[in-house]
């Protein structure tokens, strides 16, 4: 039998925490990236806050249930082979998901803010409550998919959001 030991250096990480207060939205919020991509993280950070936010309050309000878990963290990871992945309270996207130099275009822009919010529907369904077998994993991510849509189309916080009409 063999055994394979799989390491990878990533950090060190910097966090990121809200700038204020949404008394609206009282979930411990943080953004973690490596020591190289703080540079353009801390640019971008308070936008991941926002739309973070966006959906916790419109997903509470549509499920009529609080945000499930104690915090939500956001991890970049280098190298990491989904472009996105939930787990309770903490939801790991590769790191390319960062804006550096380039210029990205509003759609690119949404579709990160899109998966951001897909991740977190995932606290109420997926983390809280799952299928009964992973052959029904395509109901998750379907209905993740739509209510993603919904929230960028309908939540306040993400009014100069159009994706959902391209």
């Amino acid at each position: 039998m063999s055994t394979y030991i799989y390491n990878v250096t990533a950090g060190p990480f910097d966090s990121f925490s809200p700038k204020f207060e949404d008394p609206d939205c009282d979930v411990p919020l943080r953004v973690f990236c490596r020591k190289s991509l703080s540079k353009y993280m801390v640019d971008q950070a308070e936008d991941w806050f926002r739309v973070t936010r966006a959906g916790i309050k419109y997903y509470q309000k549509v499920f009529q249930s609080a945000y499930p878990f104690g915090k939500l963290d956001q991890m970049m990871v280098p190298d990491y082979c989904h472009g996105a992945m939930e787990n309770a309270g903490c939801v790991l996207y590769r790191d390319n998901y960062v804006r550096r130099d380039e210029k990205w275009t509003q759609l690119k822009q949404e579709y990160i803010y899109n998966t951001i919010l897909h991740e977190i529907s995932h606290m109420w369904f997926g983390n809280l409550v799952t299928m009964k077998w992973w052959d029904d994993l395509w109901l998750n991510e379907s209905f993740a998919d739509m209510i993603s849509f919904m929230c960028m189309d309908a939540a306040p916080g993400c009014e100069d959001m159009v994706m959902t009409w391209v």
